[in-house]
């Protein structure tokens, strides 16, 4: 009979954890249940270990989360999760992490138990665990809800319409470079090296200046494809620093321009994908110290007062997982904000920059004594049917376009019961005068509605409601055009999955921006016709 050393009996056992080592009893620490949205979709169910106290997850689940795979080492007591972004190693039973070679302080230390190694689920929040994954992760203890938004080396395009020019943008990661491979004719073919962007992608821009845009990830390079209409002149190439992202922006060619005027046909090739030593720096961008004098004074739109929808004790509606409303409608107006901040020719005012409870009245309010040239207002829609879907805006009027637009309109006035004195209505003098004001603003209210449904139909790909009418509340108080936009439908549990999304959020926020920027192009085009010599005005 072979006889087998105890010693290496012992390293058999601990190369290669199984349930035996747990002999079979399930782990000792009590167990719970979390959910996670993950890219715009859910999983639920996902097991949960409270480990004297810290919530904690095993590495197979962190795998089914983030991908990557997990590697034992037995002798050693060292368990390694290993992806593309790097390598993270666990020293069991220490509250050291190894996150690229450096120290990470874990809340607790690793745990085993059969072949599971637990640790803190607060890791997976750090900004070391984050780069590895290549994900932005939040924990919400109260929902006990993880949101994981991944974060490609290579974005997805966006695209903008302004008065005087289009632009694309693709943000790339601070380790990406780009080289120019060809420009002929019309089209421009870049390519990102150090970066590849999530899925293939080809859009159809077509606003007079930009055909279309493709981008085409291949391995660890992507290729970035813009085509410009005949209309184009030679585009402008550059890097934006903050945040970092390749530009490509064009105007409307001059008298007897050509496309061809702005460059070589055929760009000195790019280095092989494996060459070694760095690229060339590429041209930074130079701060605007212009601006169009058209856009400047003929634009209708100077001053914009976005509205969060609900926020504090009133929650709003709430979605299947547990996703608040007022939550998701803080995301995207903070987001519309910051973009149009950036263009650097906006008063923006937020109604609310954060998780507080504003009545109606405050809110409109608010745009009024700004004297604001739009006001519009950011919600979630919900229905009783959970299969209601799609994206839809309003702006106000006395008779509801149907039955559920009536319903909606009801919903969102809710807020009334929990405003109490500081929200009772005004005067019938005082109505009416404001009734005048409205009547004057709906037209212009239903234009821009118009032209953000059209955007939203062009760049969320989910059902286009349209646009409709009724009698909100929040909108019946404005001096000014105002819409009141419902991004989705959070009782849907497919589209709250998309609300938790920040790469759909940024899709709602870039729809609404651009059907902003239609409108006021379309403005300053009616108004240099109405002025110039021979128009109506001259």
């Amino acid at each position: 009979m072979t006889r087998v050393s105890p010693l290496l009996l012992l390293a058999v056992l601990l190369a290669a954890p199984t349930a035996l080592r747990a002999g079979g009893r399930p782990a000792p620490w009590p167990e719970d249940r979390f959910s996670a949205g993950v890219d715009g979709r859910f999983l639920t169910d996902l097991p949960l270990r409270r480990i004297d106290g810290t919530p904690s997850v095993s590495l197979q689940t962190v795998r089914r989360l983030f991908g990557g795979r997990v590697e034992w080492r037995g002798v050693s007591r060292r368990v390694s999760y290993l992806r593309e972004g790097g390598v993270v190693r666990f020293d069991l039973d220490s509250s050291t992490a190894q996150v690229l070679g450096k120290p990470v302080a874990l809340e607790a230390p690793v745990q085993v138990w059969g072949s599971a190694a637990y640790v803190p689920l607060s890791f997976l929040t750090t900004p070391e665990f984050q780069s590895v994954a290549a994900a932005r992760v939040e924990w919400s203890s109260e929902r006990k809800s993880l949101t994981v938004d991944p974060t490609p080396s290579v974005s997805s395009p966006r695209y903008f319409s302004y008065p005087d020019r289009s632009r694309v943008a693709v943000e790339v990661g601070p380790r990406v470079e780009y080289r120019l491979l060809a420009r002929r004719g019309n089209t421009l073919v870049l390519r990102f090296y150090n970066g590849q962007a999530r899925d293939w992608e080809k859009i159809s821009v077509d606003d007079g200046l930009i055909e279309s845009v493709e981008i085409a990830p291949q391995g660890r390079l992507t290729d970035f494809t813009v085509t410009l209409t005949t209309w184009a002149a030679p585009p402008e190439v550059r890097l934006d620093p903050m945040p970092r992202a390749l530009i490509v922006e064009a105007r409307r060619r001059g008298e007897g321009e050509t496309l061809e005027d702005g460059g070589d046909e055929n760009p000195s090739p790019a280095p092989d994908a494996g060459a070694r030593g760095p690229l060339p720096a590429p041209r930074r961008a130079v701060p605007r110290t212009d601006l169009d004098a058209a856009t400047l004074t003929l634009s209708p739109l100077r001053t914009i007062v976005i509205d969060a929808g609900h926020g504090g004790e009133d929650v709003g509606a709430v979605g299947p997982h547990g996703t608040y409303e007022k939550d998701v409608n803080l995301q995207v107006a903070r987001g519309l904000a910051d973009l149009l901040n950036a263009e650097g020719r906006f008063r923006v005012i937020l109604t609310r920059a954060d998780d507080r409870f504003l009545t109606l009245q405050e809110r409109s309010s608010i745009a009024n004594k700004a004297k604001a040239d739009l006001f519009i207002s950011v919600h979630c829609n919900a229905g009783l049917n959970a299969a209601s879907n799609g994206f839809e805006i309003y702006f106000l009027s006395e008779k509801a376009t149907d039955d559920e637009a009536a319903a909606v309109a009801r919903r969102e006035t809710a807020v009334i019961e929990l405003e109490g004195l500081g929200g009772k209505a005004r005067g019938k003098v005082e109505e009416l005068l404001w009734a005048l004001a409205r009547n004057e603003h709906i037209n212009e209210s239903s234009t821009v509605a118009a032209h953000i449904a059209r955007q939203a139909d062009k760049r969320l790909g989910s059902l286009n409601r349209g646009v409709n009418q009724a009698g909100f509340s929040v909108l019946r108080g404005t001096a000014m055009p105002a819409v009141l936009v419902e991004s989705a439908f959070i009782t849907n549990p497919k589209e709250e999955g998309l609300l938790r999304s920040a790469r759909y959020r940024q899709r709602i926020v870039d729809a609404v921006y651009a059907g902003l920027l239609d409108y006021e192009k379309r403005k300053i085009q009616a108004r240099l016709t109405h002025t110039a010599p021979g128009g109506e005005g001259g």
